[in-house]
């Protein structure tokens, strides 16, 4: 029987999140969940990535992880063991991000997971697992925020880009990697602290999101 490591959080107390504990376990591919009705691809992992929200899941904060046990780690890449989809066959390089796996769904800390085939994208071969995960879902999420920015009209030329909801303050020039495009000069992270801006606020500031799109915001 192949077996291989995870890490799996347990409520110690059956019914008290609180109560979680995480440790290292040998399970084998009998233990992987099954997705009635769906196609699955079992998966190889070679690497994660460190997220925010696994943070929270492993010290036992915000009630991230929704049922037990859990293995957590919302991103993963390696290669297809095996699949019930024709979209995938034993080999190839794949990567996930989201789908609320790490929270409701087994994740990728572990070295083999079963995940459902329409939770997949296949890895680009100029790209290996590290590289995939170096990016990771925070780095997809701030992709989809620069293309965010490029469908509201923001242009470099318009001064600095504000995030708000925030708490600390911090600055990068973002650039498209796959283009060279400088999308904007600089991001500042707003702070609820008004004095983290050391008396130099920026005007005017844009706010891009699901509702507004190229609106200037003055402070």
């Amino acid at each position: 029987m192949n077996t291989f490591n995870a890490l799996v959080v347990r409520e110690t107390e059956p019914g008290n999140p609180k109560s979680a504990a995480a440790s290292i376990e040998q399970l084998s591919d009998a233990d992987l969940p099954v997705y009635d009705g769906a196609e699955t691809v079992v998966v190889d992992i070679d690497h994660s990535s460190l997220n925010y929200k696994d943070g929270m899941a492993l010290t036992g904060k915000g009630r991230i992880i929704r049922s037990f046990p859990m293995v957590p780690g919302i991103d993963l890449a390696g290669t297809v063991v095996s699949s019930e989809s024709d979209r995938f066959a034993a080999g190839d390089g794949v990567i996930l991000t989201g789908w609320s796996v790490g929270e409701r769904y087994w994740g990728g800390y572990s070295q083999r997971q079963r995940v459902k085939a329409d939770w997949l994208v296949k890895r680009p071969a100029s790209m290996t697992s590290e590289q995939a995960m170096g990016i990771g879902t925070a780095g997809l999420t701030a992709m989809l925020c620069v293309l965010g920015l490029e469908a509201g009209g923001v242009q470099p030329g318009h001064g600095p880009v504000v995030v708000t909801g925030a708490d600390t303050t911090g600055g990068t020039t973002l650039k498209d990697g796959a283009g060279g495009r400088e999308i904007c000069q600089k991001l500042h992270i707003q702070s609820p602290d008004h004095d983290a801006w050391n008396g130099e606020r920026p005007s005017p500031r844009y706010s891009v999101g699901p509702t507004q799109r190229d609106v200037q915001h003055y402070i």
